[in-house]
């Protein structure tokens, strides 16, 4: 039997849960409620629901989806939470640290749960950090995560609210610890708004572990990257195209031939969800053997950067401690 939910706010968000409830299986959209009773009517075709401005709609429904403006969770909340009825919460719970302190305190004293939207958790390649970090890389010591948009017409809840919050949220899980209470940062707000449109942050985590955080609704195209550093290893994410890379450093070269300095590193490509990887071993500014394979693939000649050897899965590992497990694989190190 379909658990029957009830989508509270028939905005932007409230229409994207809307689809994707109705492309779900095990779950069933029962009532969409919105004050514009046009807006509930349009969102609830989606799925066939049926639709109204009063909240005690929601009352019998096995859970409910809050995605009304920030400011106005926490009466929606409450509402719904004396009613028994269990919540997801778009982030944030709310724009006020006592309002979500108090979500959370009602949560606890019914017994009824509430979860907030941080999607980024489930991120296939956050999933992957995750169980890497914990089977073979350790804690994370430094994260930077940059979460940029191009400009948003339909702003008006701070950057920090809006995108900054999902990163600190995977800094302090990926990390060891809690975060100490020390921070420093600073936000730029638009002149004609005055919304936090830019906003940088550090964060000091228990254990000593550092993250830095940029987020921006100022940019010229979208990026999702987090690099996550620990004594082991360096994995870097791509949470938009879903694509995760490790890397470890092999020990430092020094090439005669032009006199110059290099750091050898060992890396591995992987793709999320498409079953696809592959071995880049290389030195610093070279290219990898990954690409090299793109363009034999192509029965294309390989451009002289990308003239690497051919990653061989019974070679050696370059180092002991790579690969970390015989489910990654080994490749040989190359020299440049």
């Amino acid at each position: 039997m379909s658990l029957r939910l009830a989508l509270i706010g028939a905005g932007r968000m409230g229409a994207h849960h809307a689809r994707v409830l109705s492309q779900s299986s095990g779950v069933a959209l029962d009532v969409v409620i919105d004050r514009d009773a046009g807006r509930a009517e349009l969102v609830a075709s989606l799925g066939g629901a049926r639709h109204g401005t009063d909240h005690d709609l929601a009352f019998g429904c096995d859970a409910a989806i809050v995605a009304t403006n920030a400011e106005t969770h926490a009466g929606v909340a409450a509402t719904l939470l004396g009613a028994g009825i269990p919540l997801l919460i778009e982030k944030p719970l709310s724009p006020l640290l006592g309002e979500a302190r108090s979500i959370v305190e009602t949560s606890r004293r019914l017994a009824v749960p509430v979860s907030c939207g941080f999607v980024e958790r489930f991120n296939p390649v956050v999933r992957t950090a995750e169980r890497l970090m914990r089977e073979d890389f350790g804690p994370a010591l430094h994260l930077v995560g940059i979460r940029h948009s191009p400009p948003d017409v339909a702003g008006g809840l701070s950057v920090v609210h809006d995108l900054l919050i999902h990163d600190i949220d995977l800094a302090l899980r990926l990390s060891a610890g809690a975060w100490t209470g020390q921070a420093v940062g600073g936000i730029w707000a638009s002149p004609w708004t005055a919304t936090a449109e830019i906003a940088d942050c550090t964060l000091l985590l228990a254990g000593g572990a550092g993250a830095t955080c940029s987020a921006s609704r100022m940019s010229q195209r979208k990026v999702r990257s987090l690099s996550v550093a620990t004594e082991r290893a360096m994995l870097e994410l791509d949470l938009l195209r879903r694509t995760i890379t490790v890397y470890q450093h092999i020990g430092h070269l020094t090439a005669l031939d032009d006199a110059g300095y290099r750091a050898q590193t060992a890396s591995r490509a992987s793709w999320s969800g498409r079953r696809r990887s592959g071995w880049c071993s290389r030195s610093s500014g070279r290219g990898c053997s990954l690409r090299a394979r793109w363009w034999r693939a192509l029965r294309m000649p390989s451009p002289s950067w990308l003239a690497l050897p051919t990653p061989s899965r019974s070679a050696p590992g370059p180092s002991p401690s790579w690969p970390p497990s015989k489910r990654w694989g080994s490749a040989p190190a190359t020299r440049s």
